[in-house]
This record gives structure tokens, C-alpha cells and sequence, in this order.
């Protein structure tokens, strides 16, 4: 190795830019892919929808009637009261009843 010129053994590679391995036409995106919920999430799903049909099981009619509705339904409490044909009144006080009631059995299924 003699006659080689230190400065060669001491020169550093230039870095290369990944950018250019990326086609501008493709739009491939760097970011990973939204995979949405994972399997474990799924089944925590699953499981507090069942835990909340079988406390909605336990409570009186009317109540279970205007939590399905408002919760599950997704409706505006104006809409609970003309499907149901009850006054607004009695629609905030009967899903007011039902929560209260739900609760205590949500509780007790969480232990």
C-alpha cells in the first residue's frame, strides 16, 4: 500500500438521497397504510356492546326505548319525541331514569 495517498482512505462517501428512489408520478406515500382497529380493539368492542344489551335487558321498557334511540339510533331528543309520541319533557326524563338505572349494571359486569 505504499504510494497510495492517505487522503483516499480518508475521504467520505457522499450520502445519497432516498427521494430520488420515489417516482413523482406514482404519489407513493411514505406514511404506513391506516390498518383501522386492531383485533384487540374489535373484540373490547364487542364485548362492551354485549355487556350493554344484556344491562339494557334489565331495565323498564320506556327507558331502554329512549336510550336505544338516542345512543344506538344516534336521533336528537325532538326526534325520541315525535317517534315515540311522548313530550320532549318525558323523553329527558325517562333517558335521565334509564342512565341512572343502566349504570349500577355496567358497573357490577365491569368486576
Amino acid at each position: 500500500m505504499r504510494g497510495i495517498s492517505p487522503s483516499i482512505y480518508l475521504r467520505k462517501k457522499k450520502p445519497a438521497s432516498l427521494d430520488g428512489l420515489l417516482d413523482a408520478e406514482e404519489g407513493v406515500s411514505l406514511d404506513p397504510p391506516d390498518l383501522g382497529p386492531s383485533p384487540l380493539d374489535l373484540l373490547a368492542q364487542h364485548e362492551q356492546a354485549e355487556r350493554i344489551s344484556a344491562a339494557l335487558v334489565g331495565i323498564a321498557a320506556e327507558y331502554r326505548e329512549a336510550i336505544v334511540l338516542r345512543f344506538q339510533e344516534g336521533l336528537a331528543l325532538e326526534e325520541i319525541a315525535a317517534v315515540t309520541g311522548a313530550p320532549l319533557g318525558t323523553i329527558k326524563s325517562r333517558l335521565y331514569r334509564g342512565l341512572n338505572a343502566l349504570l349500577p349494571r355496567l358497573k357490577g359486569a365491569q368486576a
